[in-house]
C-alpha cells in the first residue's frame, strides 16, 4: 500500500507539474499574442502619426492658400469699390459737363453783352463830347442872334427863358450826363452778370 500510495503521489505530482507547465505555456502564448498585437498596434500608430502629420501639413498648406485667397478677395473688393467710385465720378463729370455747357454759353453771352456795353459806353461818351461842343457852339451862336423883345427865329417866342446860355448848357449837360450814366449802368450790370456766371462756372469745375 505504501508503494502504491507513493506511486500515486508521484503521478499526482507529475500531473500537477504538467498542468502547471501547460498553464504557463498557455499564459506565455497569450502574452506573446498580446506582444504581437502591441507590436502591430505600434506600427499602426506610427503609420497613423505619419498620416496625421501629412494631414496637418496639407491643412497648413490649405490654410495658407485660404489666407492668400482672402487677401486676394479683399484686394478685389477694394478694386471693385475703386471702380464703382470711378464710375460715379465719371457720371458726375458727365452731369457737370452737361450743366457746364449752357453755363458756358450764358457766360459767352454775358461777355458779349459786356463788350457791347463797353463799345456803347465809349461811343456814347464820344458822341456826348461832340454834342457838348456842338451845344456850346450852338448856344453861343443863338445868344448872338437873340435880342430882347424880339421873336426867336426858331420858335417865334418873344420871351427867352433859356436866353442865358449857362441855363441852356446846364440843361443839355444834364441830359447828356443821364445818357452817359445809363450807358455806364448798362456796362456795370453786364460786368456783374458776367462775374456772377464766371463764379458759378468756376464752382462747378
Amino acid at each position: 500500500k505504501a508503494a502504491t500510495l507513493r506511486i500515486a503521489l508521484q503521478q499526482q505530482q507529475t500531473d500537477i507539474f504538467n498542468t502547471d507547465i501547460a498553464t504557463q505555456q498557455a499564459q506565455l502564448d497569450h502574452l506573446n499574442q498580446q506582444l504581437a498585437q502591441l507590436v502591430q498596434l505600434h506600427g499602426s500608430i506610427d503609420s497613423y502619426e505619419q498620416q496625421l502629420k501629412a494631414i496637418q501639413m496639407e491643412l497648413e498648406g490649405k490654410h495658407k492658400h485660404l489666407s492668400s485667397c482672402e487677401r486676394i478677395g479683399d484686394q478685389l473688393k477694394q478694386w471693385l469699390k475703386i471702380e464703382q467710385s470711378l464710375c460715379e465720378l465719371q457720371q458726375q463729370q458727365q452731369t457737370e459737363q452737361q450743366q457746364l455747357a449752357p453755363l458756358q454759353q450764358i457766360l459767352q453771352q454775358a461777355q458779349q453783352h459786356t463788350q457791347q456795353a463797353q463799345i456803347q459806353l465809349k461811343t456814347t461818351q464820344k458822341l456826348l463830347r461832340e454834342q457838348r461842343l456842338l451845344t456850346a457852339q450852338s448856344a453861343k451862336d443863338l445868344r448872338e442872334q437873340l435880342k430882347p423883345e424880339q421873336p426867336c427865329m426858331v420858335c417865334g417866342s418873344t420871351e427867352h427863358p433859356f436866353y442865358d446860355p449857362k441855363n441852356l448848357i446846364n440843361a443839355l449837360n444834364q441830359q447828356l450826363d443821364q445818357q452817359e450814366q445809363q450807358a455806364e449802368l448798362a456796362l456795370q450790370q453786364a460786368q456783374e452778370q458776367q462775374a456772377k456766371q464766371q463764379v458759378h462756372l468756376t464752382k462747378l469745375q
